[in-house]
């Protein structure tokens, strides 16, 4: 309300001259609730009065460029993983048929050396190990796992003292490796194969993990329980670039008379 200054009558705020005496109200003439109160005066130092918007400084950039490119070279290393993985590794020996009068006769070869009273070795080249598997391993073609990858082959090869099972499956068209390494142990007692080292592709798996990488291999494990006792019971196993030669010590110590299977 306006109050004039002449009579004391309040006045609508809206009126220039007083509506009892009709004197010009001054702008002054308001009363004290309409009064808006005083700015408060800025003084230097005065923390409580901060800026809204405070802009980043130098630290605050260097933070988030850091993070960034953490996190590019994070995605970079994940990449090149993915493409490591999905690589075909070296020296993969090409798909052989399945001829099972060829398994047929290897087998016979194996039986006969084991049940031999006297030592006997039996050489088994790369090729002829490939083309057994091909035919052992028939049943497993077209199987899928858990990540809908199908079987394609199994193969096996040699590298020093040491023998690689590999597995070939398709993923959506794409060819996928997986390799186990085994060290081959021999004995007066037999012989042994550790796995020692997993590979996808040309990514080598994490010694951690290898444990778990070897379950990928249970179902070829499982065709191959009765082959596997065949090298188990040979005392003395010598691997080439070529293949393999086993030697069963005789005298009954093999299997014993159990015949063994094609």
């Amino acid at each position: 309300m306006k109050v004039c200054s002449s009579c004391g009558f309040e006045n609508d705020p809206t009126r220039i001259f007083c509506q009892n005496c009709g004197e010009r109200l001054e702008v002054s003439d308001v009363s004290s609730d309409a009064t808006p109160a005083p700015a408060t005066p800025y003084r230097y130092g005065d923390k409580s009065r901060k800026k809204a918007h405070k802009k980043p400084g130098f630290a605050r950039l260097t933070v988030t460029l850091v993070r960034e490119v953490i996190g590019l070279a994070i995605l970079a290393a994940l990449m090149a993983a993915l493409l490591q993985a999905l690589r075909a590794p070296d020296a993969i020996p090409p798909p052989q048929t399945a001829k099972t009068a060829l398994t047929s006769l290897l087998a016979a070869d194996i039986q006969a050396a084991r049940e031999n009273p006297y030592p006997r070795s039996v050489d088994v080249t790369w090729e002829q190990a490939n083309t057994f598997l091909a035919s052992r391993l028939t049943a497993l073609e077209g199987t899928t796992n858990v990540l809908r990858a199908r079987f394609e082959r199994a193969y096996i090869l040699g590298e020093g003292d040491e023998v690689v099972l590999g597995v070939e499956q398709r993923l959506s068209h794409w060819p996928v490796y997986l390799q186990l390494t085994f060290q081959i142990q021999s004995s007066s007692q037999g012989t042994t194969a550790q796995p020692v080292a997993g590979q996808m592709g040309r990514l080598p798996v994490p010694r951690f993990l290898l444990h778990y990488f070897v379950r990928t291999f249970q179902d070829v494990m499982d065709a191959l329980k009765t082959p596997t006792s065949w090298i188990s019971s040979a005392t003395e196993v010598t691997l080439t670039p070529e293949g393999a030669k086993f030697l069963w010590p005789g005298n009954g110590n093999g299997n014993g008379n159990g015949k063994v299977e094609p």
